[in-house]
């Protein structure tokens, strides 16, 4: 007689590669050293917090009440650890451990794991990009915080500049720091939802210099340009997009020689340096000129002035068969005309008197003619405007 054999199957997908990349980085030992364990627990906070990188990774992820069915049919224990099944990983588990990751400072916990993990990985850190991103919520979210809670950390659902374009919704903003060498996130922070990154990006950079002591190359966009930011960050190395709508950046653009340009290493791409001491910082600006957008932009702007020059044309029509009681009303319409058209001006203008009989019929010898005035003039660019 043959014995029967019991045989169970479970699954792991892809989920395998993600808890061997999790143990590599020992996540659960960090998780566990911030957030403290306890000897009658039967899953840890690192365990879970494993869990809930599984499940956010997965194909098909699940809210939080229905968490441990996601686990269900999957080897949980190889997956997890040892005697851990997927009742085990109820909301009530799930909601203490995000209580303590709030308690801990979700930022100082999420640095704290990803600067080990790159250093295990050997990720380059010589350059830290940061950004921000904002994610729309659906509902009222009536703010009910108070002070205390203000200062706890809380942050406010609210409307704000949405990136992702749905200004009727409320939102929140995420701002993240990757390295320049494979966008590996590095730092993450939540933050309220009408917070503006001009008034955040220089702190946030400088709080991340002065905790973890990373002598990295910081990026960030045009939002970090500002001259209070400039102050903070004057011990730090930076770069940075200087907003073309500063008055020192446009006379650069407008006063920039020809002869300034140098052939870049990147073909199709040319360069001049320039020196700037705005906000009291001094700094090297670098003007950058594409051949390809330059060839766009011409082509959009010729696009534009053949639309422009249609309507400007119209309305000189218009005029030339306006007639005005007086040379002088006729030489006031044509000015105004010329200062109103944004890349045209009228030239060559001239009045000219036109006779006119107001009678029926063939006027008789004695009959004295009326007058009015009419303009002439044609069309030509405005240079200073299309330059």
């Amino acid at each position: 007689m043959t014995a029967s054999l019991n045989i169970r199957v479970q699954d792991i997908d892809h989920c395998g590669i993600v808890a061997g990349i999790c143990d590599e980085m020992n996540l659960v030992e960090q998780i566990n050293r911030l957030l403290g364990t306890h000897s009658q627990e039967i899953i840890s906070a690192g365990q879970v917090v494993k869990a809930m990188i599984l499940n956010g990774l997965g194909f098909v992820s699940a809210p939080l009440y229905l968490f441990e069915k996601f686990f269900v049919g999957k080897a949980t224990e190889h997956l997890l650890g040892e005697g851990i099944r997927p009742e085990h990983l109820n909301d009530d588990r799930l909601g203490r451990v995000l209580d303590k990751l709030y308690e801990a400072g979700l930022t100082e916990v999420f640095v704290t794991v990803a600067l080990c993990a790159a250093r295990k990985f050997g990720v380059k850190m010589d350059s830290l990009h940061l950004d921000s991103s904002s994610f729309h919520v659906d509902g009222d979210y009536i703010n009910n915080a108070t002070a205390e809670d203000a200062e706890a950390g809380g942050i406010e659902i609210t409307y704000g500049y949405s990136r992702d374009h749905r200004p009727d919704l409320k939102q929140f903003i995420l701002d993240l720091m990757c390295s320049g060498d494979g966008d590996i996130p590095l730092y993450l922070r939540v933050a309220d939802g009408n917070e503006s990154d001009s008034a955040i990006f220089a702190t946030i950079i400088a709080d991340f210099k002065r905790q973890w002591q990373i002598d990295a190359l910081f990026v960030a966009d045009a939002a970090l340009y500002t001259e209070e930011n400039l102050q903070q960050m004057k011990h730090l190395r930076w770069v940075s997009r200087v907003p073309a709508t500063l008055t020192a950046a446009k006379m650069l653009l407008e006063d920039m020689p020809e002869v300034a340009f140098n052939d870049s290493a990147m073909p199709g791409y040319r360069i001049a340096p320039s020196c700037s001491e705005y906000g009291g910082v001094r700094q090297s600006w670098l003007v950058v000129e594409s051949q390809a957008r330059k060839e766009a932009d011409l082509k959009q702007l010729e696009k534009r002035l053949i639309k422009k020059l249609s309507v400007a044309q119209s309305e000189l029509r218009q005029l030339s068969n306006q007639e005005f009681a007086c040379s002088k009303d006729a030489l006031i319409a044509a000015q105004r005309l010329s200062s109103k058209l944004p890349l045209h001006q009228l030239a060559n203008i001239q009045v000219k008197e036109v006779k006119k009989h107001t009678g029926r019929g063939r006027p008789s010898k004695d009959a004295a003619p009326t007058f009015y005035y009419q303009v002439d003039a044609t069309l030509e660019p405005k240079e200073i405007a299309i330059a």
